[in-house]
C-alpha cells in the first residue's frame, strides 16, 4: 500500500534537506579556515575527546544526506516496517500514515542534530551540555508528542 505524501511529508522533506544544505554551504564556505585536525567527539558535558581530520566533516555531511534519502525510500515501503499490532485492511492506512508521521518527526531530528553538530564543529565551538538532552528529547519526545496529537483528534490524514 502506498501512502501518498500529504504537506507534513513535503514540510519534513524541505526542513529536512534545508538544514543539510545550509550546514553544507557553511562548510565549503570555512572549508580553507577550519583546522586540519577538528574535535569529532565530545563528552557528556560537551568538552570534545576526539580529534579528527577536517575531512571527518564531510562524512558528516553525507551521511546527514544519506538518512535523508534512506527515510524517503522507507516511507515508500510501509510493509517492511515493524508495528506492534496487527495490520488488517481496517487499520493498515491509518497505521502506516502515523508511522510515517513519525519516520518524518525523526527524518526532521536527526537532519537538524546533524547539521547543528557539524555547524558547530565548522566553528570549532565545543558542544553545548545541553545538546544531547534536546537530541534526544526532540527525538523520542517529538515522535511521541506528535503521535499523541494525531491519535487524540482521531485524524491520521492531519
Amino acid at each position: 500500500m502506498r501512502i501518498k505524501h500529504n504537506v507534513f511529508d513535503w514540510v519534513a522533506l524541505g526542513l529536512s534537506a534545508a538544514a543539510c544544505l545550509v550546514s553544507g554551504i557553511m562548510l565549503l564556505l570555512r572549508w580553507n579556515e577550519i583546522p586540519d585536525k577538528v574535535a569529532t567527539h565530545f563528552e557528556f558535558n560537551g568538552e570534545p575527546n576526539g580529534m579528527e581530520s577536517k575531512s571527518m566533516l564531510l562524512i558528516i555531511l553525507a551521511v546527514s544526506a544519506g538518512l535523508i534519502l534512506l527515510f524517503q525510500i522507507v516511507m515508500h515501503f510501509p510493509g517492511w516496517w515493524n508495528f506492534p499490532i496487527e495490520i488488517t485492511d481496517r487499520n493498515r492506512y491509518t497505521v502506516y500514515r502515523l508511522g510515517k508521521y513519525m519516520m518524518d518527526t525523526m527524518m526532521i531530528t536527526f537532519s537538524v542534530a546533524f547539521s547543528a553538530m557539524l555547524i558547530l564543529m565548522t566553528y570549532e565551538k565545543n558542544m553545548p551540555s545541553w545538546f544531547t538532552f534536546a537530541f534526544l528529547g526532540a527525538l523520542l519526545l517529538g515522535s511521541i508528542i506528535w503521535f499523541v496529537i494525531i491519535t487524540v483528534k482521531g485524524k491520521a490524514d492531519a
